[in-house]
């Protein structure tokens, strides 16, 4: 699973000449919105979304990436120019309010929250959307979002690209898409995936990261198994946890780092990112 240069789509320029080097290593693919979080018996509405989530993770280790998603008029640009990445693949929709997600505030392993969610400005999210130099990235990740669009998704992707493929999803999806849901991981190289959602899903013969919350997390990557400690912290809200541990992940692996190094790197900014609401506190820290 380590990076292979080799199985990049190369682009040269006039002259002949490689320019490998401008290319993107990872690309995340998800929903932007407005997180309403009931925290403290009142709702607190912060910027998220599983793109936002995983992008801060994977900024973190990785300049190099390329994001994907649809922005309503009511959403923030300004978390986005303190993020660095390269956001051609965001586009404003000036006619739809942003996306709506609702949880409740959770100090255990997981969020305590079904999946309660308003599309807007992110229904018609689309294959189009991706700039086409972002297809000769390295890794492609789509976040949670239906599994009938993720299988859009990867369908055209596939042709055009030599990415590796991994997707995030969540409980209430496998309990009522599961079957399209398991022909997206039959898709994919690499699953994202709680412990509940690992139990539900058949999932023996695929590489897979297994998100434990408080007790860290588990990588099965080629039959092996890798195990990291989360480290000690008091904890405010988990809600996009598990997108900061992908995107923080997969940052590193695009950059050829060890698997036992990148989750444990992974593990260690998802437990720092609980101990307060959002994330714009670890782009504080992310010269």
């Amino acid at each position: 699973m380590e990076s292979d240069d080799s199985n990049r789509n190369a682009n040269t320029n006039d002259k002949g000449e490689s320019m490998i080097e401008d290319l993107i290593d990872l690309v995340i693919i998800g929903h932007l919105a407005i997180d309403k979080i009931l925290f403290e018996s009142h709702w607190v509405s912060i910027p998220g979304g599983a793109l936002l989530y995983s992008s801060v993770g994977a900024i973190f280790f990785n300049k190099k990436l390329g994001i994907v998603g649809r922005m309503g008029s009511d959403y923030s640009s300004q978390i986005f120019e303190s993020l660095g990445a390269n956001s051609k693949g965001i586009k404003r929709i000036p006619h739809k309010k942003c996306d709506l997600f609702y949880c409740v505030s959770s100090k255990s392993n997981e969020t305590d929250n079904s999946l309660c969610d308003e599309l807007n400005a992110g229904s018609e999210l689309c294959f189009e959307d991706i700039p086409k130099e972002f297809l000769n990235s390295k890794w492609i990740h789509i976040a949670t979002m239906n599994p009938k669009r993720q299988r859009e998704l990867i369908r055209k992707i596939k042709p055009l690209s030599n990415a590796k493929i991994s997707i995030d999803t969540h409980l209430d999806f496998i309990k009522r898409e599961k079957k399209i849901l398991e022909k997206v991981v039959a898709l994919s190289d690499l699953v994202f995936v709680n412990e509940s959602e690992n139990q539900l899903l058949n999932l023996t013969e695929k590489d897979r990261i297994i998100k434990k919350g408080k007790e860290g997390a588990v990588a099965i990557i080629n039959r092996k198994k890798y195990f990291v400690n989360a480290p000690k912290v008091s904890v405010m809200d988990t809600t996009g946890c598990g997108d900061v541990l992908a995107g923080a992940f997969l940052g590193q692996i695009a950059r050829g780092v060890g698997i036992n190094e990148s989750l444990n790197n992974a593990v260690f900014l998802a437990s720092k990112k609980c101990t307060k609401l959002g994330v714009e506190h670890l782009l504080e820290n992310n010269g």
